[in-house]
């Protein structure tokens, strides 16, 4: 059977569809499992004295916000210190376990700062779902035991990989490698030589519209550099423990919240067809309001400081109700796709836990345009999805929409 398909480049369409499938040949990857990979970075240690308050100061409207988004999988710091118990509520009321990063930047860092961190948190595992190394240290500096530079990164990583490991308390959870913020040849990956026996899984931090590293669509950024790190952790597992858009137009990395909501569903596709374990977003909201643009920082946010969604909010939730939970069947479906450019298009199936299949198309296209600070329109693209086999009905679902507004799809049978 096959059907009409009118998608703009760059807005995903996601086809569900259900029947019996007995000669389908591709398989299905689990469509819970996609919602598994996604996380989010929060700062539960932002000071709550900032001018007009800050985006984690409540830690009900953080529930709020997870409940909204359906997320469990958070990142924080290791030295969390006094918020501890913000760590217990948010896995009490939300489910949440985070990844705990090493992000301590003092010159007085070492051996000791790492054990009191560690014994704050050791009587918790429960909260923990890994340990993360150095954070961005050629970006913010490391010292350590006296040393610093790549030296630092190492003797912090065997230390934290050791404290864990020996720790029985803490032993079953998985250790992170050290995320660059530059993973490329000529900065401190070239002084790392192999953290692999420290470490569970690489780590990396994907900022797409980082312009050090050239101009590249979310996919082959991803296909390329989520790969770097594995140059000095060989043979693990690869996790992104950063990545996302600023909502700040005026400046260079900057888009605007439409823009991000895209590119963040075409990122969070990318990333799982790639492999990617899992992929924490920056960030859960703003750190404060930023009305004038003046700090790209306090603009990362999927939600606002106020706890309002952004449109990726939107999107996130929207996906969640699309996917849904549960184990999935195995299954598989064979179908072919005319009219999307080869180059830039990407399909993924999905099985959900009712057994409908869910056959997520997207074509990825340059969407903002970094130098006169516009989103760039986009042209509509006729495509025919055509099923080897009958199909009892298919459904088209936009997550960056009301994931309840569906059209059918018009069909006419194969041959």
């Amino acid at each position: 059977m096959a059907h009409r398909l009118a998608a703009p480049a760059g807005i995903f369409a996601i086809l569900l569809t259900a029947g019996s499938a007995s000669c389908f040949s591709a398989e299905s990857q689990s469509a819970s499992a996609l919602l598994d990979s996604i996380g989010m970075n929060t700062h539960l240690g932002a000071p709550e004295t900032v001018p007009k308050g800050n985006g984690y100061a409540n830690t009900e409207t953080m529930i709020r916000e997870l409940d909204y988004i359906h997320v469990r999988h958070l990142r924080d710091s290791l030295h969390i210190g006094p918020n501890l118990p913000k760590l217990d509520a948010l896995h009490r009321s939300a489910g949440g376990k985070f990844d705990l990063v090493y992000d301590y930047y003092g010159k007085d860092g070492g051996s000791g700062t790492l054990a009191a961190a560690l014994a704050n948190v050791q009587d918790h595992p429960e909260l923990i779902e890994a340990f993360e190394g150095p954070n961005e240290p050629d970006w913010f500096g490391i010292h350590y035991n006296r040393t610093k530079g790549a030296r630092a990164v190492i003797a912090a990583q065997r230390e934290l990989y050791a404290a864990v490991k020996n720790n029985p308390k803490l032993s079953a959870i998985p250790v992170y490698c050290p995320a660059l913020s530059y993973p490329a040849r000529g900065g401190m990956a070239d002084g790392l030589g192999n953290l692999a026996p420290v470490c569970d899984a690489s780590a990396s931090h994907d900022y797409v519209e980082n312009i050090t590293l050239g101009t590249f669509l979310p996919y082959e950024y991803l296909a390329r550099w989520t790969q770097f790190p594995l140059a000095f952790a060989p043979g693990l597992p690869r996790v992104i423990t950063e990545g996302g858009w600023g909502t700040n137009p005026p400046d260079v990395q900057g888009v605007d919240e439409a823009t991000q909501a895209k590119y963040l569903l075409i990122y969070l596709l990318d990333a799982f067809s790639q492999g990617i374990q899992r992929s924490y977003v920056y960030q859960l909201s703003d750190d404060q309001p930023d009305p004038s643009y003046r700090n790209v920082e306090f603009h990362y946010g999927v939600f606002r400081s106020d706890g309002t969604p952004k449109p990726a909010a939107v999107m996130l939730s929207n996906l969640h109700g699309i996917l849904g939970e549960g184990a999935s069947p195995p299954g598989s479906l064979d179908w072919s796709l005319e009219g999307l450019p080869s180059a830039t298009s990407h399909q993924l199936l999905l099985r959900r836990g009712d057994g409908t299949y869910v056959l997520a198309l997207w074509n990825e296209a340059r969407l903002w345009d970094r130098h006169s600070h516009r989103s760039i329109p986009q042209q509509s693209i006729d495509a025919t999805l055509t099923f080897q086999a009958p199909i009892g009905k298919v459904e088209i679902l936009d997550p960056l929409n009301n994931a309840a507004l569906a059209r059918p799809c018009r069909g006419r049978p194969a041959g």
